[in-house]
């Protein structure tokens, strides 16, 4: 296996690892759905853009699947990061990740490849 192979599976794997957490965050998106918590939200294109009662931003979706899933700002002080998945399986995710993942997600975006 060449260096090129094993970044490629590095990076299935780990868009595989992204994919599975949104799967499994569906019960706690719905709990988010019908609390309290919520402000009034735009809806775009399947998005409900809205905050948390801490007030960071909040983006909550569906997948593929139909899976409840959210990306949210994290209250970290310390470094600006994410929250993204599904269920209580969610990622912290640092700029300096999403940073290094972008290239290939955008590539998926334009050409349905890694």
């Amino acid at each position: 296996m060449t260096d090129t192979d094993d970044l490629k599976h590095f990076y299935e794997g780990t868009l595989r690892k992204i994919l599975d957490k949104v799967n499994d965050l569906s019960d706690r998106v719905a709990a988010l759905e019908g609390s309290d918590n919520k402000e009034l939200s735009e809806t775009k294109r399947g998005l409900d853009i809205t905050k948390t009662e801490r007030g960071f931003a909040l983006i909550v979706f569906k997948d593929r699947y139909n899976f409840g899933c959210s990306l949210q700002k994290s209250s970290l002080a310390e470094e600006d990061c994410i929250w993204f998945g599904v269920h209580e399986d969610r990622m912290l995710l640092t700029r300096d990740q999403l940073n290094m993942l972008m290239p290939y997600l955008n590539r998926f975006v334009k050409t349905g490849e890694l």
